[in-house]
């Protein structure tokens, strides 16, 4: 059986809920977008597809900020608190 064609498995660890996770980075970007530059969740999600070629809803940027908000992480504290 050749490399390409045996599969690889392994378990999902307990902290990823979600088919997709977002890490600290888009994340901060998104708050700082949204809470600095005042920029409504529709233009940030129209501006992270221009500018990633990824499609973000307005629901999961809200979803970033409000767990950012409970989360108090190092450096968006600053920005949400």
């Amino acid at each position: 059986m050749s490399a390409l064609s045996m599969r690889a498995t392994s378990r999902i660890p307990p902290h990823v809920t979600n088919h997709v996770q977002y890490g600290s980075r888009p994340t901060a970007l998104a708050v700082y977008l949204h809470h600095i530059q005042l920029i409504p969740y529709k233009r940030v999600s129209d501006m992270i597809e221009v500018l990633y070629q990824h499609s973000i809803s307005t629901v999961t940027l809200a979803n970033m900020v409000k767990r950012a908000k409970q989360e108090k992480t190092c450096g968006i504290r600053c920005v949400v608190c």
